[in-house]
């Protein structure tokens, strides 16, 4: 095998790894939003007022954060992923997104939440009762 073969390799076997220990550790696979749930969850925060930030929990690949960073251009958009692979995809695909959208690399559940006007989120049932 090539060394570049073999790095390649090794890159997509952590990545596995890494977000099958996340997983564990989270109660929830990082998922994208599908289409059809992105497209009802817009259409139902489409008229909340937001004059300050929005904040998305576990925004994984960026398949929610984004959009809704693009509906709600007058509002801070914070996406919250603690899964490295997921938010670094997500980060990559913030280069082309809108400049109102924060993505940050960290456990939602220790964050400061207290500014937010409107808190997006789809979690395992343990971690929504713990919210």
């Amino acid at each position: 095998m090539h060394t570049l073969s073999l790095i390649l390799l090794a890159v997509v076997a952590l990545s596995g790894a890494s977000i099958v220990i996340y997983t564990l550790g989270n109660g929830i696979s990082p998922s994208p939003t599908t289409g059809k749930v992105k497209r009802r969850l817009l259409k139902s925060i489409a008229d909340l007022p937001c004059s300050g930030h929005i904040y998305e929990l576990g925004s994984g690949w960026g398949t929610l954060v984004i959009p809704i960073a693009k509906q709600f251009g007058e509002c801070h958009v914070h996406g919250y992923e603690n899964s490295i692979v997921p938010y670094t995809v997500s980060r990559v695909r913030r280069l082309l997104g809108p400049p109102n959208l924060n993505l940050h690399w960290r456990n939602f559940m220790k964050s400061g939440l207290g500014t937010a006007d409107v808190v997006v989120c789809y979690q395992s049932p343990g971690n929504m009762s713990r919210l």
